[in-house]
This record gives C-alpha cells, sequence and structure tokens, in this order.
C-alpha cells in the first residue's frame, strides 16, 4: 500500500450513530492526513493525525486529539500520499 513514515490523506468510511428522526441514512465521510505507522493485513495504523467528517467538516473525535488511528481497510475509500 504505502511505506512507513509517508505523509497520506485517507478517505474512509465509518460508523453513524442513528436516530428515528435522522434524514440521513448511510455511513459518515471521514478524512484523515497523517503519516503510516504500521500496515497490517486488515488495518492501517496512522499516527500525527488531523481527521475530520467530511460532511459537516467539524474535527474528529471532538475533544482531545488521539496519537494514532487504527483504520481497518474494509474501511477506506482511498489513500493518496500527499507531501
Amino acid at each position: 500500500m504505502n511505506k512507513k513514515s509517508q505523509k497520506v490523506k485517507i478517505l474512509w468510511k465509518d460508523a453513524r450513530l442513528f436516530f428515528y428522526r435522522n434524514t440521513k441514512i448511510g455511513l459518515s465521510q471521514m478524512e484523515t492526513e497523517g503519516y503510516i505507522e504500521r500496515e497490517q493485513d486488515d488495518y492501517v495504523v496512522v499516527k500525527n493525525i488531523n481527521t475530520k467528517n467530511i460532511e459537516n467538516g467539524k474535527d474528529y473525535p471532538n475533544g482531545e486529539k488521539p496519537n494514532f488511528f487504527f483504520i481497518p481497510k474494509s474501511f477506506i475509500v482511498s489513500i493518496k500520499n500527499i507531501k
């Protein structure tokens, strides 16, 4: 996929909370920028991350910034190298 420590932009789909009053049904569209720390058969570990929900533009998660994200490959839509 990508080499370790390469900066990437990952588009992925995350779980979404659903309430009957919501009209939007589907997975949340997420964007993570960071550095590939590790790649396993079924997930990618990304460090120094900035993640946002593409639909509402809000940072994710709210509050304290995590050190790493473990993103299952089955959630990933695309990975692009960035400089």
